[in-house]
């Protein structure tokens, strides 16, 4: 076959579904395999019979990360396709959501340029890996510790409105030595407190175990990015765990419109103005606008520059997209200068 074709791989946990299209978007194969090694090879073959050059994976640093790497190593080209870019090209198709529909929705995001080349390297995505670990640990913590004030509250509302914020051992070691009695209901309370504190302090103690392995782990180019005001260990990592399997970006406008921090052109006739981008990397913006708000409230530079541009009359908000956007520019030189673009 001499045309050169695109491929698009929706992997999961036991399966991947292949579509193969042609340049004009329409479908040449559909396979579903094991995601197993045997799968793997399977879909490496039907992708070098039908001449294909570029392979749009959703998930490659996920699911689809043995079958990416088999991919990248019979020199095709993989491209990680968000799941933001899936849905709105499966919408475009006007078809519902099944595998092979996702397969076909990816490979034609793939051939249009959507997403980016992803990269195998160890040291990201280990980072990668520790991160996302501790962010699922540090969102069941919040729950449970919703959960434990909201039961301390309902038997004991003083002691609940005088206990600061639970973030200690020493905390959890209190609560979980937690004894109410008089009645049923109150004992089964104080017992679900103690269980839920004993909970907190085990898991604390593994966020706690996770952040000094990001710390022995985290790559020269992670300590440049803890130079930016405001960029501490943990945003410096999941900055890096995003950024884990791209291909890198040439310019400082690319990383901007990836990370969603370029605003949006919404002007119209002589009402010039921009306005939130709400697309791009939403956990990439997270950790640019964490490193933007510390240096506004510690006053860093992004603290003077909203205030000049308040003072002349711009809207905080405004002011703020703007001082995202200039921190982006300072990451993109760092990853510049460590050959990350």
């Amino acid at each position: 076959m001499s045309m050169v074709a695109t491929a698009g791989c929706d992997p999961h946990l036991d399966s991947i579904a292949l579509a193969v299209i042609d340049p004009m978007g329409r479908s040449l194969v559909s396979r579903t395999v094991p995601n197993s090694e045997p799968g793997w090879r399977q879909l490496a073959g039907v992708c070098e019979e039908m001449n294909v050059a570029l392979v749009g994976v959703e998930g490659a640093s996920g699911y689809g990360r043995a079958l990416s790497q088999r991919l990248t190593q019979a020199g095709m080209v993989v491209i990680e396709v968000p799941t933001r870019v899936t849905a709105r090209e499966r919408r475009r198709d006007g078809n519902g959501k099944t595998d092979p529909g996702d397969a076909r929705a990816i490979a034609r995001a793939a051939a249009r340029g959507d997403g980016s080349v992803w990269v195998d390297d160890t040291d990201l995505e280990t980072v990668r890996l520790l991160t996302h670990r501790r962010e699922a640990l540090v969102g069941t913590q919040t729950r449970d510790i919703n959960q434990l004030r909201a039961l301390l509250a309902e038997i004991d509302p003083e002691r609940a409105a005088s206990t600061p914020r639970l973030r200690s051992r020493r905390q959890f070691d209190q609560l979980a030595r937690t004894r109410y009695g008089g009645d049923p209901y109150r004992e089964t309370t104080a017992m679900l407190i103690r269980d839920l504190a004993a909970d907190c302090r085990r898991r604390l103690d593994q966020i706690r175990h996770l952040e000094r392995q990001l710390k022995t782990v985290l790559p020269p180019v992670g300590h440049s990015l803890m130079t930016i005001h405001g960029v501490g260990l943990i945003t410096a990592c999941q900055l890096l765990a995003e950024i884990a399997g791209t291909g890198g970006f040439a310019t400082a406008a690319k990383l901007a419109a990836w990370a969603g921090t370029a605003p949006l052109d919404a002007s119209s006739g002589r009402q010039q103005h921009h306005r939130l981008n709400r697309g791009g990397n939403r956990q990439a913006n997270r950790a640019i606008h964490t490193a933007v708000i510390t240096q506004i409230r510690h006053g860093g530079p992004a603290a003077d520059y909203v205030a000049r541009r308040t003072a002349e009359g711009k809207p905080e908000k405004s002011a703020i997209r703007a001082a995202k956007r200039h921190v982006t520019r300072r990451i993109w030189k760092i990853l510049r200068a460590h050959g990350l673009t």
